[in-house]
């Protein structure tokens, strides 16, 4: 069992070598990133600690996934798998409960501490949603894998929002639609492999596009259900919801272009920094996605001729 925790922590820290992260900036980093999230979701937002609650059971949720169930059952007896996963579901838990209990949400901490060892012990397997029907089939396959990984997530942000427009509460439901859009960018944070890239008989500028095209449109298929009904049942604040939406989608356009500004090799520091800045002062973006851009042609360029 100790075998296993340690093999945990090397994995994630040469997670952080490849970001080109040395650990003793990385963890103060997360701890940093992670303290600040925390305090304004139990501070700033009327409802932020129950938008805390789901986040902190996400985790617990990919833990749960049923390939790495699977394999964990393999390679370990009943009694030792199931000590692995309520120890690591405990531990993945503990900074929520803290948190918390430290804003003096009792009954919401004794709910995540609660969840930890029931979702352990249950049968949750969310890749058995592997099958749900979705829109996305038909295009480039991020949104279709991200839409299946992630479909209770969809779901609670969905919730979230429909939460914050009966409330009313225009904060929590501005919220739901960040939190959609940060999650779609996320269906495009891993490379696929090289061969995926044969399939397409375009030229480098004509792939972008056409990746780009169908991003902004499951994108929309995603966030507008959310964006609609934040207009019409708070009119005066569609100017706010007009600007989250544009500026999601030049989000999607920017982690495009930057992926593949990067393919296949995963985005590095430098170019994350970038990115980052893009998110604090947006107008960068209409410097920063030109940018990556041109750097994302000559890449696929390059690609295009080795493979020939």
């Amino acid at each position: 069992m100790r075998f296993y925790f340690q093999l945990q922590y090397q994995l994630f820290n040469r997670h952080l070598k490849e970001f080109g992260i040395p650990f003793f900036i990385g963890y103060p980093l997360i701890l940093f990133a992670f303290g600040l999230i925390s305090y304004l979701l139990c501070t700033k937002l009327d409802l932020g600690p129950y938008l805390y609650l789901i986040v902190g059971l996400w985790p617990l949720i990919k833990a749960g996934e049923k390939e790495r169930n699977t394999f964990l059952k393999i390679q370990f007896v009943k009694g030792f798998y199931r000590k692995i996963r309520l120890l690591e579901n405990l531990f993945l838990v503990s900074p929520f409960v803290i948190v918390l209990s430290l804003f003096g949400h009792y009954e919401l901490a004794l709910i995540q501490l609660i969840s930890a060892p029931i979702l352990a012990l249950s049968n949750l397997h969310i890749k058995s949603l592997k099958s749900l029907p979705t829109p996305f089939y038909h295009h480039p396959f991020e949104f279709a894998v991200g839409f299946r990984k992630t479909f209770l997530l969809i779901f609670l942000i969905y919730g979230l929002a429909v939460v914050g427009i009966i409330t009313p509460n225009f904060n929590l439901g501005i919220a739901a639609l960040v939190l959609l859009f940060l999650l779609c960018l996320f269906f495009y944070n891993e490379p696929e492999e090289v061969y995926f890239q044969w399939i397409f008989s375009k030229t480098p500028q004509q792939f972008l596009m056409y990746k780009i095209r169908i991003a902004l449109f499951y994108a929309l298929c995603l966030s507008l259900p959310i964006s609609l009904g934040l207009i019409v049942y708070f009119p005066d604040k569609w100017m706010i919801v007009a600007a989250v939406e544009i500026l999601g989608l030049l989000c999607m356009v920017l982690i495009i272009v930057s992926k593949y500004s990067a393919y296949p090799n995963p985005i590095s520091v430098a170019q994350g920094t970038i990115i980052a800045l893009g998110f604090w002062f947006p107008p960068l973006l209409l410097l920063i996605i030109p940018h990556f851009y041109v750097k994302a042609t000559k890449r696929l360029n390059s690609l295009y001729h080795d493979s020939h």
